[in-house]
């Protein structure tokens, strides 16, 4: 069973085109779980694909080996991995043309908002993400045309929210008449 595993996860990543992320829940369907980790550890120390995050591979492009992917390329295939949906966290976007001031962090960061669980994981060399538990209804709010101003504020708190805030925001919508 052991070399048929590897075998199958060789025969999965020569399949795949240079630059092309996968993880490691994709291959569970060739071997138990030990078997997996085994032959992907191989791999990775044959440098036939390289470890950007813990579950989250990446098979090299051999002409370009400098390249790493996005936050968002390792977040979007982590949590498509577990069948779930990110969207930017809302002190990241913008309020009618305003961002709210955070705190810089020192390494570069990525915030989500997530119908999972709340996690973070640090990439190999891009920085960290972080994945942040939302109510089903506020990830569909997101979709809707107003609905990433109005997560913005509800994300800042009835308290820290002022006055000039709620101009701001019902200036910013506009109003469809049918």
């Amino acid at each position: 069973m052991r070399g048929s595993t590897a075998a199958s996860i060789k025969r999965l990543i020569h399949t795949l085109s240079d630059r092309t992320l996968f993880a490691t829940r994709e291959c569970l369907t060739y071997g138990t779980r030990n078997a997996v980790d085994s032959a992907l550890c191989r791999l990775v120390g044959d440098l036939t694909i390289v470890r950007v995050a813990r579950g989250v591979f990446i098979k090299p492009d051999r002409k370009d080996s400098v390249w790493r992917p996005s936050l968002e390329q390792i977040a979007e295939i982590k949590l498509r991995a577990f069948g779930r949906v990110g969207i930017m966290n809302p002190d990241t976007e913008p309020l009618c043309g305003q961002i709210l001031p955070t705190k810089k962090p020192l390494e570069p960061e990525l915030r989500l908002e997530t119908n999972g669980s709340t996690s973070s994981f640090q990439c190999e060399t891009q920085g960290k993400v972080m994945l942040h538990r939302r109510a089903p209804r506020k990830i569909l709010l997101a979709q809707s045309e107003p609905g990433p101003k109005i997560r913005v504020l509800w994300n800042k708190g009835k308290r820290k929210l002022t006055d000039n805030d709620l101009d701001t925001f019902w200036r910013s919508i506009s109003f469809r008449s049918e």
